[in-house]
């Protein structure tokens, strides 16, 4: 007698399932690491357009004061209120609460903007960015005058220090 058997075994159907979930996996880890390195491409893309923002806001300035001297002395949120109206932020950035406008990266950390008492630099303070992200901005190559950008990366708060 003959027998003629058509389709698949059990066994066969779950090797087929065991290479398909291997496969899924490694996507899955791939697709987080992909957007891991997204947003911190696109922090560091926020912060350099912020930064040149900054610049060109302020290029008009006479050369013998220094650059934000009207800006000196302003707390965070002002400064940071007067950054939004001059549109130094990228509007994806901004968000109004409680009729505020607040500025936050793609960590849903909020951002600020603070000038030296002298009016001679500022502060941008990006808050929730990983450890990683943070010392991925510092060892950007951001220029070597003190109007190329950067000029330091904290990693931690007030309660925590990490070196």
């Amino acid at each position: 007698m003959k027998i003629n058997q058509k389709g698949r075994s059990m066994i066969e159907m779950l090797g087929v399932l065991a290479i398909i979930g291997v496969l899924s996996a490694a996507g899955l880890i791939g697709y987080q690491k992909a957007m891991m390195k997204h947003k911190a491409n696109k922090t560091i893309n926020q912060m350099a357009t912020i930064i040149n923002n900054i610049h060109n806001a302020f290029a008009n300035m006479a050369a013998s004061q220094h650059p934000y001297a009207n800006m000196g002395g302003t707390d965070a949120a002002e400064a940071t209120q007067k950054m939004i109206a001059l549109n130094v932020f990228p509007d994806e950035m901004v968000r109004t609460e409680s009729g505020v406008k607040k500025v936050y990266n793609v960590y849903q950390g909020e951002v600020t903007v603070t000038f030296t008492a002298d009016g001679d630099s500022f502060n941008l303070d990006f808050q929730n960015l990983p450890k990683d992200v943070a010392i991925a901005i510092g060892t950007i190559d951001w220029g070597t005058s003190d109007a190329s950008g950067l000029q330091e990366v904290s990693i931690g708060d007030e309660t925590t220090s990490n070196p």
